[in-house]
């Protein structure tokens, strides 16, 4: 069994599909994060306002505005928030463009794999306290 982490990690689940959000949802808590889900970019965006996030996992297609368009808008609210994508039908180019734009920094497939969902989330968020150590040194 894996060490628990620390509860002050929140993150910010987002699918329409209340199915797929449950599944990241448990595997999350279990790992031990402070999980917080929206079913859609207007609820997401409303709890990005009033609290902090550490990782966002955004579902790409969505009713209403889709989950890049939600990305981009947590990169301008909460620059320091890690961003990933999550999608069963998304396309190279958009990936790619999602990727290189600085939307995301990573992309996962559905349907998830918890192992892998939990790598994915260790290593962004592993990421973004080097890079926070960094700029506090700077």
């Amino acid at each position: 069994m894996q060490a628990k982490t620390s509860s002050l990690e929140r993150i910010l689940a987002v699918d329409d599909e209340p199915g797929v959000r449950r599944i990241i949802c448990q595997a999350l808590r279990r790992a031990g994060y402070a999980v917080f889900e929206a079913e859609n970019a207007d609820q997401a965006e409303s709890l990005a306002a009033s609290m902090p996030f550490s990782l966002a996992l955004v579902d790409y297609r969505m009713p209403g505005r889709n989950g890049l368009e939600l990305l981009e808008r947590l990169r301008d609210l909460q620059p320091a928030c890690g961003r990933i994508l999550i999608s069963g039908h998304l396309d190279l180019p958009i990936a790619i463009s999602a990727v290189n734009g600085g939307e995301v920094s990573r992309v996962l497939a559905k349907p998830l794999e918890r192992g892998e969902l939990l790598d994915v989330v260790r290593a962004t968020l592993s990421g973004n306290r080097r890079d926070a150590e960094e700029l506090r040194k700077s």
